[in-house]
């Protein structure tokens, strides 16, 4: 992999069913952010179409989150079935670098986990997906992005069918 130019940093709010997420680059700087997502699919196709305005390609961007057990998994996986590196760093050692004493992350804190992405890059470790639970993640986007097609036809449809349509009285003139 080539060294990422772009760093992602995401803060997980499961309460909220949210998460934030910000933009940096190398030398660090913070391009975007932070911005909230819905911790949904429509959050995360929401995030990506955000990271391609701000060209952030997965060959070049590393996305960095706070561990939270099963809670960023979706997400972690979203992120690697689109090709993107994810880091899965703990809490602890995210404060120990900023030397942050308080004990939740706050909205502004997605900024320092990506700047935190930027400046441990040696140390971080990419999470690796297991490939068969990746494979079928990958098949369960394409399937849903081929129902969400699909349901949009028959919106269209319907639509049609339901349009006013002339009758004979109103096509023959009056005399």
């Amino acid at each position: 992999m080539l060294a990422p130019s772009y760093f992602v940093g995401l803060d997980l709010d499961s309460a909220a069913r949210q998460f934030d997420a910000a933009i940096g680059a190398t030398p660090w700087r913070l391009i975007a952010g932070p911005v909230t997502f819905a911790d949904s699919l429509a959050g995360f196709r929401e995030m990506l179409a955000w990271l391609h305005r701000y060209d952030c390609a997965p060959p070049q961007t590393v996305a960095c989150m706070q561990a939270a057990g099963f809670l960023g998994e979706p997400l972690a996986y979203f992120l690697a079935a689109q090709g993107y590196g994810v880091a899965i760093e703990p809490l602890a050692r995210i404060r120990r670098a900023f030397r942050k004493q308080t004990r939740d992350l706050s909205k502004q804190d997605s900024a320092q986990v990506a700047e935190y992405a930027s400046c441990c890059l040696d140390d971080l470790r990419l999470w690796q997906p297991r490939a068969e639970q990746l494979e079928q993640v990958q098949a369960l986007l394409a399937r849903c992005e081929r129902l969400s097609l699909r349901v949009q036809a028959v919106d269209d449809q319907v639509r049609c069918l339901l349009k006013p349509r002339p009758t004979v009285a109103d096509e023959w003139p009056w005399y």
